[in-house]
């Protein structure tokens, strides 16, 4: 889709966010604590992000709790947030239940 230049990706060592071919971030599944899918709200203001203004996602997020970090709330746009959280809990089981 032309206007999203950051996707996302989950291997079965973390969140890659990638830029073209370039992962520019990435975040260790061992390190989330907690995911989510759920509209930007006033709680996540204190936030590292990694999003794309032409989403099909518009409003819509996937907001990860990280358990270190100075920031350890990072939120991601992916097309299909859904299809990405179900992913991200078939490689991390622990995040199945949160």
């Amino acid at each position: 889709m032309a206007g999203v230049p950051f996707n996302y990706v989950v291997t079965p060592a973390e969140v890659q966010v990638r830029l073209g071919g370039w992962v520019v971030r990435r975040v260790a599944l061992t390190d989330i604590e907690r995911a989510e899918v759920r509209p930007f709200g006033p709680d996540l203001l204190m936030n590292e992000h990694y999003t794309n203004i032409a989403s099909k996602a518009r409003g819509v997020f996937v907001v990860l709790r990280r358990k270190s970090g100075w920031v350890r709330t990072f939120i991601i746009n992916p097309s299909d947030p859904d299809a990405f959280l179900a992913e991200l809990r078939r490689e991390a089981p622990h995040l199945a239940g949160v």
